[in-house]
Parts: C-alpha cells; sequence; structure tokens
C-alpha cells in the first residue's frame, strides 16, 4: 500500500466512526426526549413542567431527622441505643465509636475522638448543657 492509499484508507474510517457517532448521538437524544415528554405528561401540578421537591426551610419544633442533642450522636432504630460516630477530614467514611446505653456517654467518646483528631480546633459537645424540656 502506498502511503496516498494509506491516508485515504484513514480518512474513510474516520468518516465512517463520524457518521456512527453522529447517528448514536441522536439515537440517544431521542431516547432522552421521549423520556422527559412521558415525565412532563405526568406532572403533578398538570401544567407540563418538570416540578422538583425544594425545602426551603426546616419546619419549626422538629428535631431534623436527627435524635440526639449532641454533636456525633444519633439513636440506632435497630439496636435502640445510642451510637458515636466521627468524620475525620481525609476519611471516605466516618469512623464509628461505638454503641452506648447512655446519650452522653457516646457524647463523651465522641468529644474525645474529635480531640483526638483535630486538636484545639476541635467541635465538642458540651456536656454540662441541662436538658431541654419538650414543648407540647
Amino acid at each position: 500500500m502506498t502511503e496516498k492509499e494509506i491516508t485515504q484508507a484513514r480518512l474513510h474510517a474516520t468518516r465512517l466512526v463520524d457518521k456512527e457517532l453522529k447517528t448514536r448521538a441522536g439515537a440517544l437524544r431521542k431516547h432522552y426526549e421521549k423520556r422527559l415528554a412521558e415525565l412532563r405528561s405526568k406532572s403533578k401540578m398538570g401544567d407540563g413542567n418538570l416540578h422538583f421537591a425544594i425545602k426551603s426551610h426546616p419546619k419549626a419544633g422538629r428535631n431534623h431527622g436527627k435524635t440526639s442533642r449532641f454533636y456525633g450522636v444519633d439513636l440506632c432504630k435497630r439496636t435502640r441505643r445510642w451510637r458515636a460516630r466521627i468524620k475525620v477530614a481525609g476519611e471516605p467514611t466516618p469512623r464509628s465509636l461505638g454503641y452506648f446505653d447512655d446519650e452522653l456517654d457516646a457524647a463523651e467518646a465522641y468529644n474525645i475522638a474529635a480531640r483526638e483528631a483535630y486538636g484545639e480546633h476541635a467541635h465538642v459537645n458540651d456536656l454540662d448543657e441541662p436538658r431541654k424540656k419538650k414543648s407540647r
């Protein structure tokens, strides 16, 4: 094969690949346009626009999904015990500090781990704070 034939073969192959990519892109675009039309037809508002649920502000008097008043402490639904965890910078997942029968013990475990991980810059729980009364 001569150099001219190789160049023509490359050009022909490039054109074929470009044509295939355009065909695939067109098919993909049609698929997403069809899916978008389906979603618009199922719009709960009936106006054909897509609406997204946005939390504009938290509701007053709610605990916002947290079960403890302390940082790094939550109530495990399965064991019904207090779980302490801490998220350390640079680690992909939170460290588990264990399960405790008392909420204050779990908060204290969090404080110790926070001081160990962040030193003087640690955000620790105030364990002397009086227990808040529940308002009804």
